[in-house]
């Protein structure tokens, strides 16, 4: 048993060893451009400023799709590794934009200076559709210069309920914990359950054939005698046994002894049954 407790223990420390280091491998190991990054590429800093300006501002955990009908604003915040818009969104997605500006709604785009707005949004309303420098509004940035919150606090304000897409990030609250995980983390997990279904099978199946029982042996006339001496002795017809062996051989002086006794024991019992059997094989 505590052969086995010390190989649990050894896996559970080695499953939490290497989830452990395969999260640290999948984790991404540069700032992104999210409210909920508070490194140097996050806009956490400008997400702040204006809430605490009394700007109406949220985070878009769901799809476009599934997004909320009140929104003013929609903030589309993507860095220099994230790809543009294309990568962003979907065809239906950007018809789901068109639709909110065409309606009085306002696309926001914090974008690489390389990256370019999709063709079709030239046709919107000029002033609905506003594209900043994603570089620019960092919390690197806004920490040297803070006065640059001023220019978006300036576009956001007064627009109505302003959702910074969170989604795009990789924040989806329709998806479950397992999904989110770096796929390093899933490899992680199947490679431990695989250890730990080995080790079960280590414990419950024998990879040798099993050691073979001695046959029963032979019981002779000793295990007869034992057992009618017991039955008698249970039935207390013990005393008369014994009288009736010393009777049958008179002159046998151990007999004669234990007939004399009033209650004889089980080892008593056994002997005279022994000695009577002994005198029936020499005297037929």
């Amino acid at each position: 048993m505590k052969r086995r407790a010390t190989e649990f223990i050894v896996l559970a420390v080695g499953m939490l060893v290497i989830v452990s280091f395969a999260i640290a491998g999948g984790a991404r190991p540069t700032s992104t451009p999210s409210t909920y990054d508070g490194g140097p590429f996050g806009y956490e800093l400008l997400y702040n400023v204006l809430a605490r300006e009394q700007v109406a501002v949220s985070r878009l955990r769901l799809p476009l799709g599934l997004a909320p009908r009140d929104i003013g604003v929609l903030v589309m915040t993507r860095g220099p590794l994230d790809g543009g818009i294309a990568s962003a969104y979907d065809p239906n997605d950007l018809k789901r934009i068109e639709t909110l500006v065409k309606r009085g709604g306002t696309f926001v785009a914090f974008l690489p200076s390389t990256d370019k707005m999709p063709k079709a949004f030239a046709a919107l309303p000029k002033g609905r559709v506003l594209r900043y420098d994603v570089m620019r509004y960092d919390n690197a940035m806004l920490a040297k210069h803070p006065r640059d919150a001023a220019t978006i606090y300036s576009a956001l304000a007064g627009r109505g309920p302003v959702y910074f897409d969170e989604h795009v990030q990789g924040y989806d609250d329709t998806r479950s914990f397992w999904s989110v995980l770096p796929p390093a983390v899933h490899d992680a997990c199947f490679l431990a359950l695989a250890m730990l279904l080995l080790l079960l099978i280590d414990a419950n199946a024998p990879f040798v054939p099993p050691v073979a029982l001695e046959p029963p042996s032979d019981r002779d006339s000793s295990a007869y005698i034992a057992s009618m001496a017991a039955l008698l002795r249970r039935g207390h017809a013990a005393r008369a046994a014994i009288a009736r062996f010393a009777r049958t051989y008179p002159r046998d002086e151990e007999l004669a002894r234990f007939a004399q006794l009033s209650n004889p024991s089980d080892a008593v019992l056994i002997r005279a049954a022994q000695i009577a059997a002994a005198r029936r094989k020499d005297h037929p």
